[in-house]
């Protein structure tokens, strides 16, 4: 049981590493080119909505995104309707990303490994190179949801894990902060939905009380977005606020 416990705690540390991996390998390769490409391409909000989404995906965070974007905005690059139609579109670029790696690719992280590993060693300070840093940040992504598939299918038997399952599924709200908290803590909400989903396909949680989850790690995503940019200029700080209002209007709908 401990030792159980212990090795999802090290697969969700590894899943949350494996995204700031594949974040900041991004941005280290197309950062300024990205931000210039950002600025002369959102012109409407559809396009808004498309970039938003496209930069989630690729950044494995809305909340990250919202960071840029905020900083597109404070600099005069792009107005405060195109900056929330594009935080609108991360969050659900974001949802649609957690969708994907939940299925179960764990067969082509070998691969990535093999791939990345001698890309990052041969090519370090190269765009290259920082493409295999990408790569065995997927990898790590992929092999840290499946170490969580794996370990929690035994915990099914466990009195302990029941009877707090039940309490849950009793105290949705309590489900609610729990997810704030380990988005907060984790600087991720898909650590968070990953793990959730994982949990509810073994059986342990109900779907109920994994919905729950989500929404919580929804609002401490937008939470700490805007926490971040709390000492930037009013003009930064509408993007994270508006992507704190969409979030927040979701999970009102959700409960009625």
């Amino acid at each position: 049981m401990s030792f159980l416990l212990l090795q999802i705690a090290s697969a969700v540390a590894l899943l949350v590493w494996g995204t700031y991996v594949v974040k900041t390998g991004i941005l280290r390769t197309f950062g300024e080119s990205l931000r210039v490409g950002l600025a002369k391409s959102l012109k409407n909000r559809f396009l808004g909505f498309l970039a938003g989404f496209s930069l989630a995906a690729l950044l494995q965070s809305s909340t990250a995104s919202a960071l840029l974007l905020a900083g597109l905005q404070a600099g005069g690059l792009i107005t405060t309707a195109i900056a929330l139609s594009a935080v609108l579109g991360a969050d659900v670029g974001s949802a649609f990303m957690v969708r994907i790696l939940t299925l179960d690719l764990s067969a082509a992280a070998p691969v990535l490994i093999i791939i990345g590993t001698i890309l990052f060693l041969r090519h370090t300070d190269e765009r290259s190179g920082q493409f295999g840093r990408i790569l065995l940040g997927l990898a790590f992504i992929l092999i840290a949801l499946r170490m969580i598939m794996e370990s929690t299918l035994p915990l099914r038997e466990s009195a302990a894990l029941v009877n707090a399952a039940a309490w849950m599924d009793a105290w949705p709200f309590a489900s609610v902060l729990l997810g704030i908290i380990l988005a907060l803590l984790f600087f991720s909400s898909l650590a968070v939905v990953a793990t959730a989903a994982a949990f509810h396909a073994s059986g342990i949680l109900s779907g109920e009380t994994g919905l729950w989850l989500v929404l919580g790690a929804n609002l401490g995503s937008a939470l700490l977005a805007i926490l971040t940019t709390t000492g930037s200029s009013r003009t930064a700080r509408k993007a994270p606020l508006g992507n704190g209002l969409f979030r927040t209007a979701g999970f009102v709908a959700c409960l009625l």
